[in-house]
């Protein structure tokens, strides 16, 4: 993947983040998997046309259709059940982190560290980039901001 280096003008700005967003769509649409956004009430906001994933399967609908509907009947509640059930664990991981963090000493907060990404700095700093951080980019990928 190519480098963004600064633009010296807001044209050239403009004209690299068209080349870039051009890149990412290519990858998200040549994937070999199923690629797809799906908004909080369960309609799908973006597929990346790989419908027929599965022979003898119902195909994945196309955007603006519900996760479910490609999805055998039989087959729904065991689907929505697990993505429940994956919202649960990273509400439950996501409290015990915070609640750590709130009884950590202040001592501990401040020591320099490394994190398996590279982010280098106190922990207080650390921890901040690789979870809110983060996690807000993941979200606003999901969501569309």
């Amino acid at each position: 993947m190519s480098r963004i280096e600064w633009p010296g003008s807001n044209a050239e700005l403009v004209s690299q983040l068209a080349e870039q967003r051009s890149r990412y769509e290519q990858l998200v649409n040549n994937i070999t998997d199923l690629f797809m956004l799906i908004d909080s009430d369960g309609t799908i906001s973006f597929c990346n046309g790989r419908n027929n994933f599965c022979p003898g399967e119902p195909p994945c609908p196309k955007q603006g259709g519900k996760l479910t509907d490609c999805v055998a009947e039989s087959d729904c509640r065991v689907v929505t059940d697990a993505v429940a059930e994956l919202l649960a664990e990273f509400k439950k991981n996501r409290d015990a982190t915070i609640e750590a963090f709130e009884q950590a000493d202040e001592a501990l907060l401040k020591v320099e560290i490394r994190s398996a990404g590279g982010i280098p700095g106190p922990l207080s700093t650390v921890i901040y980039y690789v979870t809110v951080v983060h996690v807000a980019g993941h979200v606003n990928d999901i969501v569309g901001s």
